[in-house]
């Protein structure tokens, strides 16, 4: 039987968490890149981004990608989010509570305090972290199997 080495090159818990609902052993190996702002850019603030965000929509791009000897395949996926309209409060309370301090876009989609999305068109995982239905279909193109209680699940939330 092929030996496979999964890796998840991200320290996120949620992609994680993620990954592990796909039922396939993986390994953590974060990737340690930098995300200082280049010359010109402006940095942003947590506080600023979801105000910033706040009552627009957005797109949430991912990139899935998975290689082994001779072969490099990447999936992308993209969602839309509305977010909901929140006021300064909101938004100070959320920061205090640090939910927000780890996250690409300085909001979690399951956030229950803030509740900062309105709607989606798209995949929810994909908001949280990880495309589940790319993901899996990405694996099985690896022969990585996926069962196929899960592959039902992922496609459900496509539908």
């Amino acid at each position: 039987m092929l030996q496979v080495d999964l890796l998840l090159c991200s320290a996120s818990p949620r992609r994680a968490a993620l990954l592990r609902k796909l039922g396939v052993p993986f390994r953590v190996c974060p990737v340690n890149v930098p995300e200082t702002p280049l010359p010109g850019e402006i940095p942003w603030n947590t506080a600023r981004r979801l105000q910033a965000l706040s009552g627009r929509t957005h797109r949430v791009h991912t990139a899935v990608a998975l290689g082994g000897r001779g072969f490099l395949r990447i999936v992308t996926c993209t969602t839309e989010a509305e977010m909901r309209q929140y006021n300064a409060r909101a938004i100070s309370d959320s920061v205090a509570s640090d939910e927000p301090m780890d996250k690409a876009g300085a909001y979690a989609i399951q956030d229950r305090a803030l509740q900062p999305v309105r709607w989606i068109r798209g995949l929810y995982s994909n908001v949280v972290g990880l495309p589940l239905a790319p993901t899996a279909r990405l694996l099985r193109h690896g022969n990585i199997m996926v069962s196929a209680d899960v592959r039902q699940r992922a496609a459900a939330e496509e539908a």
